[in-house]
């Protein structure tokens, strides 16, 4: 199916946030991102391959993986790179104890992510408030 047919389906299934890697363009051009701002997605600017993933509070970065020249991988704010389950064995960890790691940061920066967002949306308020007293 063509790239445009598909951004017009997930538009539809009213994504929040989509991320596409594409390994075989050229540098520069093998990360985009999309955001749902008033019910249209809308592609952000990119810049070093790097992005945020805003609903997960992480960053999407292109990396080697697995033996692999490049690929799609998540960091944090310090630049820790969230393992794999086959990157964690190799560390002695067993693939459910990645799992859970994975999932507790997911979960983790979610939280953070929700809690900036309720933090944001009474702010708004907030301020419709003072601006309404200081009209009245």
């Amino acid at each position: 199916m063509p790239w445009e047919e598909r951004l017009t389906r997930y538009h539809e299934l009213a994504v929040q946030e989509l991320v596409r890697f594409d390994p075989e363009e050229p540098p520069g051009a093998r990360l985009r991102a999309w955001d749902r701002v008033s019910e249209d997605l809308v592609e952000r600017q990119i810049a070093e391959e790097r992005t945020p993933c805003l609903l997960l509070g992480l960053n999407w970065i292109i990396l080697p993986v697995e033996g692999l020249p490049t690929g799609l991988r998540l960091v944090d704010d310090d630049g820790r790179l969230l393992e794999s389950p086959d990157e964690a064995a190799a560390h002695g960890r067993t693939e459910a104890e990645a799992a859970r790691y994975l999932a507790e940061e997911a979960r983790a920066r979610a939280e953070d992510a929700a809690g900036r967002a309720r933090a944001e949306a009474r702010i708004r308020e907030l301020e419709a408030e003072l601006a309404k007293r200081s009209r009245g």
